[in-house]
């Protein structure tokens, strides 16, 4: 075993025994000092975890809010023989938006969704039997 230390007097030995004890205790103070560092980045760590799994779940959210409905397919209804520009728009205000949809209906539903005052009033049955000529060939395209 060394034994330098009996060449220092009682009065070094102790300086020496009081210097690193303070560098123990500055060491001791750094450490503790990290390892706050550490427990506070760990919070924030899961703070912005929690964060960004919020924005997550809300952005999908709204994503599967905002997805446009599949397009809908809008027959030229005024291909029908007595339906003209006004007809066409009041038929579709109704919910009548292809020839499948006017083949399908009733006199009194087109009449209830197409109003007339005129003295003669349309030929919702026309119309229906017209749509249903039209409602096959354009179905399968």
């Amino acid at each position: 075993m060394w034994n330098g230390w009996k060449w220092l007097g009682a009065g070094a030995l102790i300086g020496a025994v009081v210097w690193l004890t303070l560098r123990l205790r500055e060491q001791e103070a750094m450490l503790a000092e990290l390892q706050m560092q550490c427990s506070q980045a760990a919070e924030q760590n899961r703070q912005m975890q929690a964060r960004w799994n919020a924005d997550l779940a809300r952005l999908s959210a709204q994503h599967s809010q905002k997805s446009p409905p599949p397009a809908e397919r809008i027959d030229d209804l005024r291909q029908i023989q007595g339906i003209g520009k006004v007809y066409a728009e009041r038929l579709a205000r109704g919910g009548f938006r292809t020839y499948a949809a006017v083949a399908a209906a009733t006199p009194e539903q087109l009449r209830q969704a197409c109003p007339s005052r005129a003295p003669l009033p349309p030929d919702y049955a026309g119309w229906i039997a017209a749509a249903r000529q039209l409602a096959p060939s354009h179905e399968t395209s």
